[in-house]
C-alpha cells in the first residue's frame, strides 16, 4: 500500500494530477484499479 502511495504522489507531482491510466497502475503495482477498489 506504501508503494502504491509513493508511486501516486511521484505521478500527481510530475504530471500536475493527470490521472493516471491503468497501464501505468499494473505497471506501478502488478493490480488493475478494479482489483484494488480504484474507481474509475
Amino acid at each position: 500500500m506504501a508503494r502504491m502511495k509513493a508511486f501516486v504522489r511521484e505521478r500527481a507531482d510530475r504530471y500536475d494530477r493527470r490521472p493516471v491510466t491503468k497501464r501505468e497502475w499494473d505497471e506501478a503495482v502488478g493490480d488493475t484499479p478494479e482489483e484494488l477498489g480504484f474507481p474509475e
